[in-house]
């Protein structure tokens, strides 16, 4: 996607691990679309990413929704519980009470439409069901699917458009304050 924007589109773009991603340039947009469930330290990371925005700057997040009508019926067996790769699982209210922590607003948030095929999404559901005929009737939907797709996977994947509301020094702050003020009582 960066190689492209790059190329096609003669975006600046930088690629890199948003974690620990360090650089004097400041930026107007970072994209961490299906990243946040999969970083170590949520906190370290929108420190971060806050410190890498220019004033006003915005992040653009994609993640899967904990509270998906799939995510609830399916329990543990929802594709998208999966550690150690995705660690963390948001709702609107916990991830937009994340980001606001850390000086950002939600100015916008929505559904992203993509398709995938069902031969893909039949493949979550083999990995997760252990039962020998569930599998073998999988396997033979996915060979009857052809190349049918989807919409993907029932609105378990939102996006989220935060706006950061103050600088980077000011939130570093802040944060130090607060974790004093923690100690002290």
């Amino acid at each position: 996607m960066a190689a492209y924007g790059r190329e096609h589109l003669h975006l600046r773009i930088e690629a890199n691990n948003i974690e620990n991603f360090s650089t004097d340039k400041k930026f107007d947009v970072i994209n961490i679309i299906q990243v946040i469930g999969h970083v170590y330290d949520p906190d370290q990371t929108l420190q971060n990413v806050s410190c890498l925005l220019n004033k006003n700057g915005l992040v653009l997040v994609e993640s899967w929704n904990r509270n998906s009508l799939s995510a609830r019926i399916l329990g543990k067996r929802w594709h998208e519980y999966s550690p150690p790769s995705v660690i963390h699982w948001y709702s609107d209210k916990t991830l937009t009470e994340l980001f606001n922590y850390h000086g950002f607003k939600l100015i916008a948030k929505g559904h992203p439409v993509k398709r995938i095929s069902v031969e893909h999404a039949l493949s979550f559901l083999e990995a997760k069901r252990p039962l020998r005929y569930f599998k073998k009737g999988i396997q033979a939907m996915r060979r009857l699917s052809g190349k049918l797709t989807m919409i993907n996977p029932f609105f378990d994947v939102k996006w989220y458009v935060f706006q950061k509301n103050s600088n980077c020094h000011q939130l570093f702050l802040a944060i130090l304050l607060l974790n004093i003020y923690s100690s002290a009582v």
